[in-house]
């Protein structure tokens, strides 16, 4: 009996300590609005330590009048996993007021690796919000949802704001979940790369891939001199020998040589120094108009081959 009843108050004392917590989540985040820590974002860490004991409390705190409350449980409950989760999760992407909370449940969705969700991820990716968008596109890349590929090959180009630098940027959710369905998007891909506004961003994620279609689709970009700077962007998203070869050759070419130092910058190769030493001498010429080729360029010199003597 003792030590039953030692067992009840544990018990008791962790859904004290939970309910305590869930409350906590009705403020706001760091990662939102603070540039603190806050006590939602300590209870958010407890609770998932919390793990399966939480999920029913969470799925409670999903119908709150709080926005916050929401979406914290949400973030939490794809944490964990618990597929007990899936459909309170997804009531709160189909009925809930704000379009925000909804697009958080939107790009949680996938993290529970339930494929009865598709559906409504599919209505989400093509609706008119953003943030819904995005979270949608991310869920169906976590999924590798084939039916997905078409909305995101359209949503390629799509843009985000940089909120530090200012201006917009390109969304890497879309690309990324396209290399994350893999060799499923690469028909898709291949049409992209051939013509329209996505090209470029089609031939990225071509290299991120890199199946042998993948690569034989950059080939042949590479070899027309229409397309050849969009298949160098393919190229520089992977580390096999043609793209290696490629990226030396544009190190010779002023109009790709930046982009080829990029690349070797990410991707080390003495084989660069080289052809590097003949594009730097090229560009002194007008040192001027060339000086941050050159900046980089020497940095890259240097890290690969040691000072210059001169």
């Amino acid at each position: 009996m003792p030590v039953l009843l030692a067992a009840l108050a544990i018990l008791q004392a962790q859904e004290a300590r939970i309910q305590e917590l869930v409350q906590q989540l009705e403020g706001p985040s760091y990662y939102y609005d603070f540039p603190t820590h806050t006590p939602a974002d300590a209870a958010c860490e407890e609770l998932e330590k919390v793990g399966a004991p939480a999920v029913p409390y969470l799925i409670v705190a999903l119908t709150s009048h709080k926005k916050w409350a929401r979406i914290h449980s949400i973030e939490i409950l794809a944490k964990i996993g618990d597929r007990r989760a899936v459909d309170p999760v997804l009531g709160v992407l189909r009925h809930d007021q704000l379009d925000d909370v909804k697009g958080v449940a939107a790009f949680n969705l996938g993290a529970f690796g339930d494929k009865r969700v598709v559906d409504d991820l599919l209505v989400a990716a093509d609706s008119g919000d953003k943030d819904l968008n995005r979270g949608a596109w991310y869920s169906l890349g976590e999924l590798r949802e084939p039916r997905a590929i078409p909305v995101l090959i359209k949503n390629l180009g799509a843009r985000i704001m940089n909120v530090q630098l200012g201006g917009d940027d390109q969304d890497e959710v879309p690309l990324g979940a396209l290399q994350q369905i893999g060799a499923a998007a690469v028909p898709g891909l291949i049409e992209a790369i051939r013509e329209g506004p996505v090209q470029t961003q089609a031939a990225i994620v071509l290299g991120r891939v890199a199946t042998p279609a993948a690569m034989d689709a950059l080939r042949a970009a590479y070899n027309d001199s229409k397309t050849r700077f969009i298949a160098l962007a393919g190229y520089g998203e992977c580390t096999k020998p043609e793209a290696v070869d490629a990226e030396l050759a544009a190190l010779l070419e002023p109009d790709n040589r930046q982009n080829a130092v990029g690349y070797f910058e990410r991707h080390p190769n003495p084989a660069c120094v080289a052809p590097l030493r003949k594009a730097v001498a090229a560009a002194s010429k007008d040192a001027d108009k060339n000086s941050f080729f050159l900046i980089c360029a020497r940095q890259l010199l240097e890290k690969l081959a040691g000072p210059d003597p001169s």
